[in-house]
């Protein structure tokens, strides 16, 4: 054989070994108990001071949950989306109130107000808690939702932040 071609199995060899996973230590062999001597037991661990948990806060500054005691017969996940709502209709109408076009102020406002008409009307039939009520009023709920979504967008879009970037032409 060449001796470039021993150097080069001579090479492989070591990397090869060297790829090989590291030995594991040897375990140390544990003693066995006695008989006749009691084993100490393990150290508790340290005791973990809690604090109470914080009253839970409403989410949304409109919605606040039934006192304790007394049982709301429209589920709270209802009366959060209505409050929801809410809040959004007061954005819309100060997104609406600084719309540079006097028709299309107006025609805004008008809007944002059928919408709050109708939200009022959803919540007035949730306060008759039987169940075919409760359907209709949250399949309303559901449609009106998302007419104060796209209203509520198209409101932004027509008034980017000053920190928004500018579109190029």
């Amino acid at each position: 054989m060449s001796r470039a071609l021993v150097s080069s199995l001579a090479l492989l060899v070591a990397a090869a070994a060297g790829c090989s996973a590291p030995p594991k230590p040897p375990s140390v062999p544990r003693a066995a108990p006695r008989e006749g001597v009691a084993r100490a037991p393990s150290p508790a661990p340290a005791p973990v001071a809690v604090s109470p948990a914080p009253a839970p806060t409403p989410l949304e500054p409109g919605f606040a949950p039934p006192p304790p005691g007394l049982t709301d017969p429209v589920p709270p996940s209802i009366r959060k989306r209505v409050s929801e709502q809410r809040a959004e209709i007061r954005d819309m109408h100060a997104l609406a109130s600084v719309v540079g076009d006097q028709r299309g102020r107006a025609r805004a406002l008008g809007e944002v107000s059928a919408l709050e008409r109708e939200l009022g009307a959803i919540d007035g039939a949730l306060a008759v808690p039987d169940s075919p009520t409760l359907d209709v009023a949250v399949t309303g709920l559901v449609r009106l939702e998302t007419r104060i979504g796209v209203l509520h967008e198209a409101l932004r879009a027509a008034h980017p932040s000053p920190d928004a970037p500018k579109l190029k032409e």
